[in-house]
């Protein structure tokens, strides 16, 4: 249930036009809107989760960005685009770097998880929907029709999809963080790349000749899609 009070809170990147085009039309409707970097955790801002004996609870964030915001009165939160903690460079070991972003991510995620308020792009669910071999088990599952795929971090069974089933593309399964990795199509002169795949896997398709590209949004009962008719095989 939204709550009637308090801000509506939306966590995304510095300039993000989307968030920002939201938030305006939000306050024209004279709701008051909070627009916070996740980045700032924890070396510029910081969150606080306390939990008493009685059972009440209070997530407070402390940012020098937005002030002082009790997370658990907030009318609801928008997962919009959250960035990845940034660690002092004080702390410059990369494995410690890393545990220090980790558990970072532990109680800034397990606290908005405990809240009894509204998440769009709720990030339990966004992390599994992300996972592409269980969301195209799903779509097989309920039927729809597929490119025939492979997913392997073996340069020789890659080999022999690509082999036969000319043309293929290839892609990852997420981008690199800060950066962009398109879909691209496989040629032979790569086969000598693919013993790169014992570093990591990556997802191999039939090539399906570019038409139209449904993008599809469902936001409550209402269904919004949009159209792509580029001949790109990555027109992003």
């Amino acid at each position: 249930m939204v709550r009637s009070e308090g801000p509506v809170f939306i966590i995304a990147t510095p300039g993000d036009v989307h968030a920002l085009a939201v938030a305006a039309r939000i306050e024209a409707r004279d709701h008051e809107v909070v627009i916070w970097d996740s980045g700032r955790l924890p070396a510029t801002d910081h969150l606080t989760l306390h939990l008493t004996k009685s059972g009440t609870r209070k997530v407070i964030l402390d940012s020098t960005a937005c002030g002082t915001v009790d997370l658990s009165r907030v009318r609801s939160i928008w997962w919009r685009r959250p960035a990845a903690p940034t660690i002092s460079s004080t702390v410059d070991d990369a494995y410690i770097r890393a545990y220090c972003r980790s558990e970072t991510d532990q109680l800034f995620r397990g606290a908005l998880a405990g809240l009894k308020v509204p998440i769009y792009n709720d990030p339990d669910a966004e992390e599994k929907a992300a996972r592409k071999p269980y969301h195209l088990s799903v779509a097989s599952n309920i039927g729809m029709r597929l490119p025939e795929t492979l997913m392997s971090c073996s340069a020789k069974r890659a080999s022999e999809y690509c082999t036969a089933s000319s043309p293929a593309i290839f892609k990852p399964f997420r981008a690199p963080p800060g950066s962009l990795a398109s879909t691209r199509e496989y040629q032979d002169v790569l086969s000598d790349k693919l013993s790169l795949l014992n570093n990591a896997p990556s997802i191999f398709q039939e090539r399906i000749a570019p038409f139209r590209d449904v993008r599809v949004s469902v936001i409550g009962n209402k269904i919004l899609a949009g159209v792509s008719q580029s001949r790109l095989i990555d027109w992003r």
